[in-house]
């Protein structure tokens, strides 16, 4: 009676413990010191040439989900040249600050390559050379000097700026999209898309990219890179795989938006993750729907089977790109065939019916001109023979 009494004491007290812990990972870890978190935030939507819908609303969002994270966030809505000159040299200030420890810049609206760097483009600009993109536009490694130049910290730069041409017929950029570059020591470059590419400007309230980036960055405990991996993933398949996000890294150690107090994983605890990861993938790796493999990948996104996960994602949605693309082109086949052969019933009745006034016309002439009855009926077996001798007939 004694021994069943402790036993079940003792295991009162390992659930009471698991509780705890669990209690614990859901809380938010203690927050960094006033100042430690900066941010530069910048939404450019008011071209003359070519106007964008959403980055000023992306702006706004970012900016409100970096102040519930706690960072000092400068925010700049359709900036200038001298707006955009103004906010790089203080983001070097506060990159330079030492009591600054994240450092966060998000830019989206046009920007383009040329010679091998990337410039982000003010809503006053005229650009109709090369020359006049290096003396007007603003070069992003004016964001990032400060970057190279100082250590102890973490930066996290998001370009959402591979729009399309922004300068209509007046200047044509020799590539597309942006170029990549390597990131600075610990930090993280995400692009909208990859490099030399364009990214969709979306229909909805924010852009297809933010959109995703936003729904993942506000969850708690989740780590900066797992975050881009899903915001990919979302992207890819929301795009049919037309937009594919890249990233450039070369953090050294676990970053968190929004931090949790999770206690190191054990060796064992690890080794249970790695067994339950295994066993999804044996689920998975030989599934047919795109929606299965999108779902282990969500759910492992750094873990051991996640490249493979991602190669026959890959695989999984060019197939149904040719597909869509082969569908695609026997519609337009098949259209027209039809208008083929509308064409044809349209010909034909036409002649048909050029035929019948003729032959009308024919008849009502000989019905009008006396004495012609009895002339055709005379020579009736002739004109079978020789139809052309109609042309005679007084």
């Amino acid at each position: 009676m004694l021994t069943h009494h402790f036993f079940r004491q003792c295991i009162a007290l390992v659930l009471l413990f698991n509780l705890a812990l669990a209690w614990a990972a859901d809380q938010p870890a203690a927050p960094d010191a006033p100042g430690a978190r900066r941010a530069l935030v910048i939404g450019n939507a008011n071209y003359v040439q070519s106007p964008l819908l959403n980055p000023v609303n992306d702006a706004h969002a970012i900016a409100a989900l970096l102040t519930r994270a706690g960072f000092s966030v400068d925010k700049r809505i359709n900036a200038t040249q001298k707006d955009l000159r103004d906010a790089a040299a203080r983001f070097g200030e506060a990159v330079r600050d030492t009591k600054v420890k994240f450092v966060l810049f998000y830019y989206a609206g046009h920007g383009i390559q040329l010679d091998w760097r990337n410039y982000l483009i003010p809503v006053n600009l005229a650009i109709r050379t090369a020359d006049d993109v290096r003396a007007q536009a603003v070069d992003v490694s004016d964001f990032l000097r400060a970057m190279e130049q100082t250590q102890g910290k973490n930066y996290l730069v998001i370009l959402d700026a591979c729009r399309d041409n922004p300068f209509g017929a007046d200047y044509q950029p020799a590539a597309k999209g942006l170029t990549q570059f390597d990131a600075p020591i610990s930090s993280l470059l995400a692009y909208s898309t990859a490099p030399g590419s364009v990214a969709l400007d979306g229909s909805g309230t924010n852009g297809l990219y933010t959109s995703y980036l936003l729904q993942e960055l506000g969850v708690s405990g989740a780590r900066v890179e797992d975050v881009f991996k899903r915001v990919r993933l979302n992207v890819r398949l929301a795009s049919n795989g037309l937009q594919v996000p890249w990233e450039s890294t070369s953090l050294e150690e676990d970053v968190y938006l929004f931090p949790t107090a999770r206690q190191q994983l054990t060796e064992a605890q690890r080794e249970v993750l790695l067994d339950e990861e295994l066993r999804r993938w044996e689920q998975v790796k030989s599934a047919q729907t795109i929606d299965l493999l999108a779902q282990f990948i969500r759910q492992f996104p750094s873990g051991s089977t996640s490249e493979l996960a991602q190669a026959r994602l890959t695989r999984m949605l060019m197939t149904q790109s040719e597909q869509a693309r082969l569908q695609a082109q026997a519609q337009q086949l098949a259209a027209a065939k039809q208008q083929h052969r509308l064409r044809l019933r349209l010909r034909l009745r036409l002649r048909l019916r050029h035929r019948h006034r003729h032959r009308h016309r024919h008849r009502h002439r000989l019905r009008l001109r006396p004495g012609k009855r009895q002339f055709f009926a005379k020579h009736r077996p002739a004109l079978r023979h020789n139809s052309s001798r109609r042309n005679w007939l007084p």
